[in-house]
């Protein structure tokens, strides 16, 4: 998402939410998954890095009303989480099947 963006801005789009912590090595791995994929993905992919935006962190999960979690990939179509997954549960083929992708 870009700053000043707002969720309500995106709620006609269908895209990719990677909530990301820099500081755990499941999440590095989770990341380099996602960024893996990212060019067969057919949707736009925003990036929140946890531990340095907390609070839009915290404000997807009450917004799309997903618990909270990092590493966490949340889909969203037409201003609804319809598909989310964290931890190991982040795999190419899981998330390439969910988004749709090549």
């Amino acid at each position: 998402m870009k700053r000043g963006q707002k969720l309500e801005d995106l709620s006609g789009e269908r895209f990719l939410i990677f909530k990301h912590s820099s500081r755990c090595p499941i999440s590095s791995h989770a990341h380099a998954v996602v960024q893996s994929i990212e060019p067969s993905l057919q949707v736009p992919v925003y990036l929140i890095v946890v531990p340095e935006d907390r609070l839009l962190a915290e404000a997807v999960a009450r917004h799309y009303g997903v618990p909270h979690h990092s590493p966490q990939v949340i889909l969203v179509e037409r201003g609804k989480a319809f598909w989310h997954c964290s931890h190991f549960e982040i795999t190419p083929e899981g998330v390439l099947e969910a988004a749709g992708g090549k």
